[in-house]
This record gives C-alpha cells, structure tokens and sequence, in this order.
C-alpha cells in the first residue's frame, strides 16, 4: 500500500480498504459503488462516513429515505397512507448512510421472514389478515375488499373443483429496523385539526 495512502487516512480504515484490494487513492471507487463499499465497514457512523468523503475526496449519492413508519394504515384497505399523524423534522444523515428524518432511528438487522398460508375462501383470508394486524373482532362485510397479499392464496381443497388459484410464498429479508423515538415526537396539525372537529360523545 502506498504511503499516500496510510498518510491520509487512519490506519484501521487503510488496513480495512487494503482487505478489499485498494493499494491506492485512485482504485477507491466513486459514486454509490463508494455508498457500498462504505457499506460493508464494520463500525460505521454517519461522522465516519463524512470523514471518509472528505479524506478521500470521493461523493456519494444522497440516498434520502421516506419510510413507512410513522404513517397511517388504512385497515379498511389493508394498506397504508400517505398522511402521517407526526410532524417530522429535517432529515440527517444516519449512521448507516441514508437521510431520514431525525426522529426515526435506523438499526441494523439480520432477519428472514417467510409466509406460505392457504384458505379455503376470502372470509377464512380476512380473519387471519385481521389477527396478523392485531385485531380481533368478527368478520365484517367492509372487509370483503381486501387483496391478496403475497404468501397468502385461497383455493379449494375440493378434488372435484376446477378452478385453483395461484399459491404464493413469501420470503422477505429484513436488513435494516426503522423505530421512532417517542420523546421527540410532534403531532402534525393537520392531525390536530382533524381531532378538534371529531364530534363530542
């Protein structure tokens, strides 16, 4: 590796550069392939990440995520909304790369997630989607809408039927945990406004 090198930047980062077969200033990559190898460093920080660009003189792609926590579902459609009860900040750079707003913290995961489940009609489907969101109650018509997600496929166990629907299966992999901290949370006014005209009991 080349003095220029280890001059520039501390040795841990040389020595962890030098493990992916960089010798030089010139063979570190640009761009988001620099986003990836970043990636792959095993004590990252959103200061470290910085540090690097600037060391190195290398950019990145700003990767601004707007994700789902936080929003509102939709139970009726089995889907979520755009609108969120929360007002959330200004976005800043996470320790793993990515801007999110500064109320939604970004952990690290390792998890497998698979689902194949089959009913024999849409009223058996809905009730188990309701218990998988938590909730517990009878079957109502309002719920006859739902899609079919992934994983989860309805057809007859009647050999004598002769229409079978596709059957799914689902295999998620969960790489990264979003969660909100709860002490720096604000309610967005739209959300305020919306309680203040709710009729009283």
């Amino acid at each position: 590796m080349k003095n220029e090198l280890v001059d520039r930047i501390p040795i841990e980062v040389a020595s962890f550069l030098q493990a992916n077969r960089i010798t030089t200033i010139q063979e570190i990559p640009n761009g988001d392939e620099f986003l990836e190898l970043y990636a792959s460093y095993p004590r990252r920080s959103a200061n470290l990440l910085t540090f690097l660009k600037q060391a190195l003189e290398r950019e990145t792609t700003e990767t601004i995520i707007d994700p789902v926590v936080g929003k509102c579902y939709d139970v009726f459609k089995d889907n979520t909304v755009g609108s969120s009860v929360f007002q959330l900040g200004d976005y800043v750079m996470s320790p793993t790369g990515f801007k999110v707003p500064r109320e939604i913290h970004i952990h690290e995961t390792n998890e497998t997630f698979n689902r194949c489940e089959r009913f024999e009609n849409k009223k058996q489907y809905t009730h188990k989607r309701l218990l998988d969101l938590g909730l517990s109650i009878d079957f109502p018509r309002v719920f006859e809408n739902f899609n079919l997600r992934h994983g989860y496929s309805i057809g007859s166990s009647d050999n004598n039927s002769n229409h079978e629907l596709e059957q799914t299966f689902l295999i998620e992999r969960h790489c990264f945990k979003f969660t909100l901290n709860i002490d720096e949370l604000k309610l967005s006014q739209a959300f305020k406004d919306d309680i203040d005209i709710l009729p009283p009991k």
